[in-house]
């Protein structure tokens, strides 16, 4: 296995990686004219990339849910790919629950706001 070195370098260097890919597609989703939809999909794509998952191997080690959901699902099968796939889902669904609570709390807290005519 990795030393504690190596796992912190490979995580700092995949968490550059995320940042770039976050930045190219908020430059990507920039053009859409629907801002609670564009908004949603960068959460999306951003719990996606962000969400870990632990080893079996090791379970002091984490590893991006997505890259150990790819893997068990072309080495096991559609069975070996659902615990992650279970813990990705609810990762996205809690990230879209929590925004969509946020965006609830503004939206009372701009019409407490504003003056009444």
């Amino acid at each position: 296995m990795f030393s504690v070195e190596e796992y912190i370098i490979g995580w700092a260097v995949y968490l550059v990686a995320v940042i770039g890919l976050l930045a190219v597609f908020w430059r990507m989703t920039r053009s859409i004219p629907w801002l609670h939809f564009r908004q949603s999909l960068r959460l999306v794509v951003a719990a996606l990339l962000l969400l870990p998952a632990t080893i079996e191997a090791m379970p002091i080690y984490w590893a991006p849910a997505w890259v150990k959901g790819l893997l068990h699902l072309i080495f096991t099968g559609v069975e070996g790919f659902w615990p992650v796939g279970r813990s990705l889902i609810i990762g996205v669904l809690f990230t879209l629950i929590v925004y969509l609570v946020l965006l609830i709390v503004v939206h009372f807290y701009q019409q407490k706001r504003q003056p009444k005519t």
